[in-house]
């Protein structure tokens, strides 16, 4: 178990490396940090005109400090999210040990469990602080039992508290119920002293969250944007069909995140909380206590049911799961059944719920796990900045425009090595831009969300179209499905280009090679990547040229593209000549659907002997 968790953490350390884009509620967050002051971030609430993002002070003061000592990158913003991921492995450890009594077999074990569950690698490497509220939640309950035991006292309790609470909202749940279960402890041994006590301590911490609410979180938590996001997110107590139907349309987004064994791991935690509770367990009590506040407030439209904002969730149910086998092996032993037996069914049980997060190695080969599909364009971002030229645009689209001010500066309007400034920043209104592209000449057009599936965004299909009305549209690059294109409004500015040559010829039968020696993909005319917005423009066809008397006679289309050619690529290609009119001279060229022939560019035909 230790070396698996150990190998987790190896591959939390490997996707740090890969360098994968933030994503667009990331960039939105990171705008409100990396342009401000300290002093600025402290005193201004998020802007809630970024998209009403939301997150706690203290967490957008500590990232905003890693920029600051490490510079501005992906594995600064995110690093907090690493650190309180391995945090949240050490609660779950000692909470298993100091408040469930486990021995260090079950304790490892949970470790691992959550160690290995793909979605927590997932958020240990996003700028946002889901992770963290798992963490705290998991400490809270954990500060909780060394209080109980004496070795931490209320006032330090209550301070932690206090503090947890500016780096995780929902946390308060966790912590008014830990307050109300020791209060209504404190009243059955009718010990006034300690009831005065704890209800100081408890309206002390509430009084710092009530700050915390009206200060900061008012003017997102009271957004109207944000609100009618959420709205439908909410959750209702079974107390009719209809609500029981509106609970069970989330279920399946929401047990997701534990995998292929979600129903076995469902089933044992819900057993190892009833067993937990059999025992008199306080802590499972504040437990249940907690996510009953959750539901409750969910139902106000307060806390959406969204796995996300629910990592919580998945620790306590791995927590229960553990303490059931726990529970169930000493059963066992107590009852002095075959101890083979016992072990046997103990390992296959356990090994089994491992398996569901054997996939968690996937995560630091760059794969779709973690490189949403059309939002990759750090790569796109780097060849604009390495080959822009002088007099050449960037278009950012509109959803493109957060990240990209993350990777080239939030104050700098000009990319790459020119000499001003080259950026056309997209407008919401982005049927508008297309104007502004066409005067701009040429283009290079960044897109975000270009995927149908993960909110493929339709108006980029809009836009190029329209352009491709307007000059010559060419993709560049495309990275998991995320675009870039260039856009150019005279012949002469393309910088596509090709080169043909003959491998053989028998008869009217020709094998040729098509090499990519230009700029910009050549484009075989399919529909494109499956889920892919924006169609590929202008697909490239293999066309027989006849002449006579030095005049195009006809022309005729004998073959296309398997497979688009990227920059520096070829294809090898088997056709046959169709014929036709008597001609004195044959060629073979390539053509631009609609647009252009590659002569018309500099490419040179290859003759072709006839009988």
């Amino acid at each position: 178990m230790i070396v698996l968790i150990a190998y987790s953490m190896v591959i939390r350390v490997q996707l740090y490396q890969l360098g994968v884009s933030l994503w667009y509620d990331e960039g939105l967050l990171v705008a409100n940090i990396i342009p401000q002051s300290m002093s600025e971030l402290i005193s201004n609430p998020l802007n809630t005109g970024w998209g009403a993002q939301s997150a706690p002070l203290f967490y957008l003061i500590i990232v905003k400090l890693f920029t600051l000592l490490f510079g501005v990158s992906e594995t600064s913003v995110r690093a907090w999210s690493f650190i309180v991921c391995a945090g949240l492995l050490v609660c779950m450890g000692f909470l298993l040990k100091k408040a469930y009594r486990l021995n260090a077999v079950y304790v490892w074990f949970g470790v691992a469990l959550a160690a290995t569950l793909p979605y927590y690698i997932r958020y240990a490497n996003e700028m946002k602080p889901y992770i963290g509220d798992a963490c705290f939640a998991l400490l809270i309950i954990l500060l909780y039992a060394l209080y109980r035991e004496k070795r931490v006292s209320l006032v330090l309790c209550s301070i932690i508290y206090a503090v947890i609470l500016e780096f995780s909202t929902p946390s308060v749940f966790f912590i008014a119920s830990v307050f109300l279960v020791e209060f209504l402890r404190r009243v059955r041994e009718k010990d006034r002293r300690a009831i005065l006590q704890i209800v100081c301590a408890g309206v002390c911490v509430m009084a710092v969250f009530g700050a915390n609410y009206f200060f900061w979180l008012r003017p997102t938590a009271t957004d109207p944007w944000m609100n009618d996001f959420w709205a439908g997110w909410r959750f209702r107590f079974p107390f009719s069909i209809e609500a029981i139907r509106h609970d069970l349309h989330f279920a399946t987004e929401f047990f997701m995140p534990l995998g292929s064994t979600k129903y076995l791991m469902l089933a044992f935690g819900a057993m190892g909380y009833i067993i937990s509770l059999f025992k008199r367990n306080l802590y499972s009590v504040a437990v249940g206590l907690s996510f009953l506040l959750l539901l409750v407030a969910s139902s106000l439209g307060k806390y959406p049911i969204v796995s996300r904002l629910w990592l919580f969730f998945y620790a306590f149910v791995i927590l229960y799961a553990v303490v059931f086998l726990a529970s169930i092996w000493v059963e066992l032993q107590s009852k002095r059944t075959a101890a083979v037996a016992t072990a046997l069914v103990g390992v296959f049980l356990a090994g089994f719920l491992l398996a569901g997060n054997a996939s968690f190695p996937s995560y630091a080969k760059g794969q779709t796990d973690n490189d949403y599909p059309g939002m990759n364009i750090n790569p796109l971002i780097s060849y604009v900045q390495e080959n822009i030229q002088d007099g050449e645009t960037l278009y950012s689209f509109e959803t493109a425009t957060p990240i990209l001010k993350f990777k080239n500066g939030f104050a700098s309007g000009k990319i790459g090595n020119v000499s001003a400034d080259n950026i056309l920043y997209g407008d919401v209104d982005t049927a508008a831009d297309i104007d502004r592209i066409a005067k701009a000449g040429t283009v290079y057009l960044l897109y975000y969300r270009g995927y149908l599936p993960f909110s493929g965004d339709f108006r980029i299909n809009d836009q190029v179209v329209a352009l491709s009305t307007r000059g010559y549209v060419d993709r560049v690059m495309d990275v998991n499905y995320t675009p870039l294109y260039r856009y150019a409004d005279d012949i002469k500015k393309v910088t596509t280009q090709a080169e043909i040559r003959l491998l053989r010829q028998n008869g009217d039968a020709l094998r040729i090679e098509i090499r990519n020696t230009g700029k910009t993909i050549l484009e075989s005319g399919t529909p494109g990547p499956e889920g892919a917005i924006a169609p590929p423009p202008g697909a490239v066809h293999i066309v027989e040229q006849r002449f006579k008397d030095g005049s195009l006679i006809e022309e005729q289309v004998i073959g296309n593209l398997s497979s688009p050619i990227r920059i520096g690529e070829s294809q090898i290609a088997d056709v046959n000549l169709l014929g036709g009119e008597t001609a004195d001279h044959v060629q073979i060229t390539l053509v631009s659907e609609g647009r252009y022939d590659f002569s018309e560019i500099g490419m040179a035909p290859i003759p072709i002997q006839t009988s």
